[in-house]
C-alpha cells in the first residue's frame, strides 16, 4: 500500500466504503468494511438530527477514516 493512495468519498452520492475500496483494488475484509459502512451511516444520522456539532462530525469521520486506513494497511501488506 505504500505506493498507492487511498481516496474514501463522504456524503449522499458516494458509493459504499467496499464498493470504494473494491474500485481501488484494495484487499479488504468485508465484514469490517460492512461495520465501517453502519458506523459512517450512525455518524451520519447524528449529525443530521443535530446531535452531533460540525466539529464533532468532523472528528468522528476522521477517527473512522484511521480506521480504514489501519485496516486497509494490515490487509495490503
Amino acid at each position: 500500500m505504500d505506493d498507492k493512495k487511498l481516496t474514501i468519498h463522504i456524503g449522499a452520492t458516494a458509493g459504499t466504503i467496499a464498493s470504494q475500496l473494491k474500485k481501488q483494488g484494495f484487499k479488504f475484509n468485508k465484514t469490517k468494511a460492512n461495520v465501517f459502512q453502519r458506523c459512517l451511516e450512525a455518524i451520519t444520522l447524528l449529525r443530521f438530527q443535530d446531535l452531533l456539532a460540525d466539529n464533532q462530525y468532523k472528528i468522528a469521520c476522521d477517527k473512522l477514516l484511521k480506521k480504514i486506513v489501519s485496516h486497509i494497511k494490515q490487509e495490503n501488506k
